[in-house]
């Protein structure tokens, strides 16, 4: 093989090899987010255009419906991540459950569709999240939904795992 073949030979091989690494340092950075909790937050704002929409954050419950003390804690903490997203108007669901009660009505995640219409009229809600959490030996997972109450139809979803400690 003569030098000039060679020389060709690795001019394209170091061309190629520049060109791959520019293309992949010019791809956007992906932010890893530990917080998986987060995670579900920003996945749902970005789904929604319109700022300021009315949504409450029910229990998060296992695979059967059963609520749990750790499904009303995954709650509690989604409620706080879509707060601190400042797109949305949250209502505290503890609140409301009250009012709800008075005029026989249930704030429930196993609620049927005809009853989520009647509590999304009289709390002129656009969306209610679900969740359910799966247990593993090294964690939860964590499935939720930002769902329409009059139609039933789940807008966005979103999984997570939660690392226990």
């Amino acid at each position: 093989m003569k030098f000039d073949e060679i020389f060709t030979k690795q001019k394209n091989f170091f061309l190629v090899c520049f060109i791959l690494f520019y293309c992949n340092s010019n791809q956007k950075k992906t932010e890893v987010l530990e917080n998986p909790i987060e995670k579900i937050a920003i996945s749902f704002s970005k789904k929604i255009d319109k700022e300021n929409e009315r949504l409450i954050v029910l229990n998060f419950t296992d695979s059967n419906g059963k609520s749990q003390d750790v499904g009303n804690i995954f709650s509690e903490k989604l409620t706080t991540e879509l707060v601190k997203k400042g797109k949305f108007t949250i209502l505290d669901r503890f609140t409301y459950q009250k009012k709800l009660k008075e005029i026989d009505l249930n704030l429930s995640p196993t609620s049927d569709l005809g009853e989520l219409r009647k509590v999304s009229d009289v709390l002129n809600l656009k969306y209610v999240v679900t969740g359910i959490l799966t247990r593993y030996q090294s964690g939860y997972g964590i499935n939720a939904r930002l769902i329409d109450p009059k139609t039933g139809l789940i807008i966005s979803a979103e999984e997570a795992f939660y690392a226990s400690e």
